[in-house]
């Protein structure tokens, strides 16, 4: 999907040890039409699994390079609120999100 800089590919890539500087590419603006894109064959996408995951296993979706998984620092979920104090509600939330998230990866 568009971004200003391509750090999951260019990560993907370095991790891999390949170069995509001479690939082709198409930059889709939004996440659900790059899935579309690829559902409708139009080349290959990163894809988050759990967005994906039905698509995978319907078979709709197949891994180009099975166990070929993406892991950065720069990817994950952010709570972002503006400075100062959390609000009581707003604190309730983010203690929730982070048990919840505790409890879901084990740290």
């Amino acid at each position: 999907s568009h971004a200003r800089q391509q750090f999951e590919w260019d990560a993907w890539a370095r991790r891999y040890g390949l170069d995509l500087g001479a690939a082709r590419t198409v930059r889709l603006h939004d996440y659900n039409i790059v899935v579309e894109a690829a559902l409708a064959g139009q080349g290959l996408a990163m894809g988050r699994e759990r967005l994906i995951g039905a698509h995978l296993a319907s078979g709709a979706l197949v891994e180009a390079l099975p166990g070929a998984v993406l892991e950065d620092p720069r990817i994950g979920w952010w709570f972002v609120t503006p400075r100062g104090a959390f609000s009581e509600p707003v604190q309730a939330l983010h203690d929730w999100l982070a048990q919840t998230a505790a409890q879901s990866t084990g740290v």
